[in-house]
């Protein structure tokens, strides 16, 4: 798949077609489920948040379910796929929400932070919803592969090595 080229907005910050992102959101989305036991679950909510957007108001450029999301999991799966940036953006040393992960509190890894986004999914097991995260700001050019490893190895993302491995973007 070819990187979606974005739009400069006069900022300097890059705009993305919602339409291209969503697509490359339900490939991704795809190559996790077929990749990986997903414990039955094939769809969440994925959100790209631009971060100075969303610290002032926390309002995404685009938070959209994909795929099958189990009954009575949707409401969760926004929730969680809102708060993972929230929490991720009190933490700026911090590229990954797997970083600020707190089982007793609910609190997930699948958001990621890249250049000027964060990007976030929920809906599958979190490493999954990592993955997800991580294809998607590979496909965007908003990581380099070894940016993407490295976000991957904080929280021991086989899944996304793999991806990684075979798939060149």
């Amino acid at each position: 798949m070819e990187e979606v080229m974005p739009k400069q907005r006069q900022s300097g910050a890059r705009t993305f077609n919602p339409a291209d992102v969503l697509k490359i959101a339900r490939e991704a989305l795809r190559d996790v489920c077929g990749a990986a036991d997903t414990d039955g679950r094939a769809g969440g909510y994925f959100g790209l948040f631009p971060k100075d957007r969303f610290r002032r108001n926390g309002f995404p450029a685009i938070l959209e379910p994909i795929g099958r999301i189990k009954p009575g999991k949707r409401a969760l799966a926004k929730r969680r796929a809102q708060e993972k940036p929230r929490r991720l953006s009190r933490h700026p040393d911090h590229v990954s929400s797997h970083q600020s992960r707190d089982e007793k509190r609910d609190r997930w890894g699948g958001a990621i932070a890249a250049q000027e986004y964060y990007l976030s999914f929920s809906g599958l097991p979190e490493l999954c919803d990592e993955t997800l995260s991580l294809i998607v700001a590979r496909k965007l050019g908003l990581l380099t592969d070894k940016q993407a490893r490295r976000i991957a190895g904080i929280s021991g993302n086989r899944l996304f090595r793999e991806w990684a491995a075979t798939h060149r973007v």
